[in-house]
């Protein structure tokens, strides 16, 4: 398995790579191999004997002349030799002796680890085949090293045909002094094969939240959905968005039906319980079982977490990371990005000693915000340590395996080395953000008013200020802060009362608030006072809701039973001095 990454890795890493590399021996193959049956191929039953590639992104592919064609209705699919997983453009032409000329489809597939070997594309679109025109299939990859897959040389100059600058300028293998033809193969038919579809969107889904799927699917069919363990349970439409409320494994099913046929893609989906620990991971409790590295160069690896995962998710409050050898690894944060981490957000490193192996957590020194509209990317990276990524098994998502040697141009383990199916061991801890209420309220409203209220995090710094009638003038909050404008740390539910008195004089005597204590209170609630009189309380529109009269001097509080009266804000009032009141039990 190490020796196997090293390989693949040392592939990765080369920039130096050129075709001449791989040149083989130069051979013809005896007989006619273009025609069997239904199929048209230069590669007959040959071995595979080499996959071709460069740091230049290639495109491949074979021309039939048009009297191969003719007698051939409809190019239903095409067969393809696949040695490396991951993404492949396959694009046909009809016209064209020494380039492609007209486009006439076009179609992305992607393969997934273990499916290598010859793998069908069944093609959405029919092609109708033009018996007086050449028929070009043509192959790119842009995101593999070597993703051509060749055999013997067929001796048909037909069956080797390359570009090395995006399709623009076409040649043969044999200009580089290759003898190979390419792993291609054409599937036609008489009559109108019947209808394709295939599901788009992950296997992998979180409990409450909506998951978008869509299908693509032959041009002219409907196509109905089956749901299961889904709301709704079926659904009509090349899209649906649903929800999975209950965790478990379901199968979606989308069928197109046309007059010709009906054909039928099943996707199997992971619904996934992230609520408890708000922890959302690929890995799940999944154990390690292989470490991947390289031995001269330090890798980076990651996950990306798509927005649909982050629903409520407003805080990263803390990465898990395996860790098998001790040392210092950097984490990096990103917003946005499908194929590539978009903007880096956070960096941080963490260092850890040699008896630390195992789940271990890397707590960003500040609080995090997530922007849940957009995807997140976690990136670590080690200089030194030759196999510092460790792996479960591979969860079934390309997100879950992310992989850069340099930090900028990224691949997917299980493309670089198939035979390493491995999701990374890296769970986000989560929490969705509490809002806290600032209240700013005017003690008198015939006397001025206020600005500055609302929600807000957290920490947050909140401008509030009072403004005063004319003939009016503040004097201070209920607090006893003087500030105009004032500015206010969140650390909570607040509430800030402006007092106000008349201009009668320039020196008029402030009016000091009542102490009250404890505010918020719950049971009761003490009120310091040093004369006689009636304490009321009044809720926010102004109705008393509890009298206590005071009987006699004294210098100790009074208490109030407040026990009985609702959650919320109240006013304490005494002769002309007056505080605020949070009642919360």
């Amino acid at each position: 398995m190490i020796n196997m990454m090293k390989k693949s890795l040392l592939l990765l890493m080369s920039v130096l790579l050129t075709l001449p590399m791989l040149a083989g021996t130069r051979s013809a193959m005896a007989g006619d191999s273009k025609s069997a049956g239904d199929t048209l191929s230069y590669c007959g039953d040959q071995p595979l004997t080499n996959t071709l590639g460069n740091h230049h992104i290639i495109d491949w592919g074979v021309m039939f002349p048009a009297d191969q064609v003719a007698g051939r209705s409809y190019l239903s699919e095409v067969m393809l030799y696949v040695e490396h997983t991951g993404e492949y453009t396959l694009n046909v032409w009809q016209g064209g002796t020494a380039a492609p000329d007209t486009q006439v489809c076009t179609q992305t597939v992607t393969f997934a680890p273990g499916q290598t070997g010859w793998q069908r594309i069944l093609l959405f679109d029919p092609v109708a085949l033009d018996s007086t025109q050449n028929l070009w299939v043509t192959f790119s990859a842009p995101q593999l090293l070597y993703p051509a897959a060749a055999c013997i040389y067929s001796g048909d100059s037909n069956s080797d045909w390359i570009s090395l600058d995006e399709g623009t300028t076409w040649g043969h293998l044999s200009d580089y002094n290759y003898s190979n033809s390419w792993m291609i193969r054409c599937i036609t038919s008489q009559t109108l094969p019947p209808p394709v579809v295939r599901i788009n969107g992950y296997d992998q889904a979180p409990v409450g939240d909506s998951l978008p799927l869509t299908a693509t699917a032959t041009t002219g069919t409907t196509v109905t959905w089956t749901l299961q363990g889904m709301t709704p349970s079926s659904e009509t439409g090349t899209s649906v968005a649903g929800l999975w409320n209950t965790p478990g494994t379901y199968n979606v099913i989308a069928t197109a039906t046309a007059a010709n046929g009906v054909a039928r893609d099943t996707l199997t989906v992971h619904v996934v319980d992230y609520t408890q620990g708000d922890t959302v991971s690929y890995c799940l409790d999944r154990p390690v079982v292989g470490s991947v590295g390289y031995n001269e160069i330090g890798i980076n690896w990651g996950i990306m977490l798509p927005s649909a995962y982050l629903a409520n998710r407003d805080i990263l409050n803390n990465v898990l990371l395996y860790v098998m050898e001790g040392g210092t690894y950097t984490m990096r944060i990103y917003q946005g990005g499908t194929q590539t981490p978009g903007q880096l957000v956070y960096t941080h490193t963490y260092t850890f000693d040699s008896t630390q192996t195992g789940w271990f957590g890397c707590t960003p020194d500040s609080l995090l915000h997530i922007n849940t509209a957009q995807n997140l990317w976690v990136i670590f990276y080690h200089p030194d340590i030759v196999y510092p990524a460790m792996g479960c098994n591979y969860m079934g998502d390309p997100n879950s395996d992310w992989l850069s040697a340099d930090g900028t141009n990224w691949d997917h383990l299980n493309n670089v080395a198939p035979t390493l199916p491995y999701s990374w061991l890296i769970q986000c801890v989560t929490s969705h953000e509490v809002l806290y209420t600032v209240n700013v309220l005017s003690g008198n409203t015939s006397m001025g008013t206020v600005s500055g209220g609302g929600t807000f995090p957290y920490g947050a710094s909140v401008s509030i200020e009072a403004q005063p009638y004319d003939g009016y003038r503040f004097v201070r909050w209920d607090d006893g802060n003087t500030d105009n404008p004032r500015t206010v740390t969140v650390t909570g539910n607040a509430t800030y009362v402006a007092q106000f008195v008349s201009l009668d004089g320039i020196d008029a005597p402030a009016i000091e608030p009542l102490i009250l204590y404890p505010n918020p209170a719950s049971e009761w609630v003490n009120i310091s006072v040093a004369e006689q009189g009636e304490v009321s309380i009044l809720d926010v529109t102004g109705r008393t809701v509890l009298t206590q009269a005071i009987r006699q001097s004294s210098a100790q509080a009074i208490t109030l039973d407040v026990s009985t009266l609702p959650d919320g804000l109240y006013f304490v009032k005494m002769g002309t001095r007056h505080s605020s009141l949070i009642i919360h039990h």
